[in-house]
């Protein structure tokens, strides 16, 4: 990874250059230096994950201190935990992370991703029971469905199990030790959703973080031969009625997909449109 503030050169992947280090001070003391004296609202990065502690300490600090990343195309950056979890919305993701930054970094699991690629709205009422009327079909069909909790270790197992069934044999994109270790520290919780005969269709993990006030849908491992019940649909609409029954915003993480455009459509638009009339067909 590489950093610029402007034209200027601050981490080159191996030194901090472009400041002064004094006698006894440690390099991420001279990067905070370096951010205070040049006074940039934003950095432009080379490179995807922070592959050394001091990259996570750096990064970490860039995001606490409201510094706009871009990559060398102009493209706006998140400092994510995991894939999931941009730190600028909670400091303490933030410092635990740069606690654990071997970890994290050995891991590869401080992640910049596009901006635009996180899925965040605002709930309210009205959009909930437009997306209620849209989904009755679905939820009618989950009418009798059991959600009950479980361990965050049984529903990453249920995760390594999905990523093998849908990607082959190169299983998880993520070690599961280290993702349990993460999703604990961060106050993330596991649901098992079954059948009314005890089949389990999928797990829900999610992190109602109220620093945000944001419930973030993290991960939903389903098996495919429950495929025609949409489980992952099911639970992440429930998620996000729950959400707006609470009162709080509402995330799927990263990735844009249509699946989520499609769920989240009724909060995306300040009034409600003529297709909403039109998506009933779930």
């Amino acid at each position: 990874m590489k950093l610029r503030f402007g034209d200027l050169t601050v981490w080159d992947g191996q030194n901090i250059v472009g400041g002064d280090r004094q006698p006894g001070t440690s390099p991420i003391a001279t990067f905070r230096s370096i951010i205070a004296g040049r006074g940039a609202d934003s950095a432009t990065v080379e490179g995807r994950f922070a592959v050394s502690p001091l990259e996570v300490e750096m990064l970490c600090l860039l995001a606490e201190s409201g510094i706009g990343l871009m990559n060398e195309e102009g493209v706006g950056l998140d400092v994510t935990l995991a894939y999931a979890f941009p730190v600028s919305q909670d400091p303490s993701w933030s410092r635990w992370a740069t606690s654990h930054a071997a970890l994290v970094s050995a891991a590869g699991q401080l992640v910049l991703v596009p901006t635009s690629d996180f899925s965040l709205v605002d709930t309210c009422d009205e959009a909930a029971e437009l997306t209620r009327r849209r989904y009755r079909r679905l939820l009618r069909r989950h009418d009798q469905t059991q959600w009950s909790s479980c361990d965050l270790s049984e529903a990453l197992v249920a995760w390594g199990r999905f990523c093998g069934e849908r990607f082959g044999d190169g299983g998880p994109p993520q070690p599961l030790d280290v993702l349990e270790t993460i999703f604990r520290a961060t106050g993330c919780e596991a649901r098992r959703i079954s059948t009314p005969y005890g089949r389990a269709l999928c797990y829900s993990v999610v992190n109602w973080n109220a620093s945000s006030r944001t419930l973030f849908d993290v991960l939903c491992p389903w098996s495919l031969d429950a495929a025609k019940w949409r489980p992952g649909i099911y639970s992440a609409l429930k998620n996000l009625l729950a959400a707006a029954d609470a009162e709080w915003r509402f995330s799927m993480c990263y990735g844009a997909h249509p699946y989520k455009d499609a769920l989240l459509a009724d909060f995306y638009s300040p009034e409600p449109s003529a297709t909403s009339g039109s998506l009933g067909r779930y």
